[in-house]
């Protein structure tokens, strides 16, 4: 089963550590609250460099565009 959660910031709230705090707090839900969940992946937008940069506990997998 997949479940879906996210989170996104306009440009011009990029750099506020929002981002490290909401990720923090996903990963923390989503890991207590949704039954046998093993792995959260993420998507960050390749633009938005201080995201690509946050890891939050996370391995990076694949550099896939998907924008298209």
């Amino acid at each position: 089963m997949l479940e879906r959660r996210s989170y996104s910031f306009l440009p011009e709230h990029w750099g506020h550590v929002y981002a490290r705090e909401a990720c923090g707090a996903v990963l923390d839900w989503g890991f207590a609250n949704i039954p046998d969940t093993d792995r959260i992946v993420a998507i960050t937008q390749a633009a938005n460099l201080r995201s690509v940069r946050l890891s939050c506990g996370n391995r990076r997998q694949s550099d896939a565009d998907l924008t298209a």
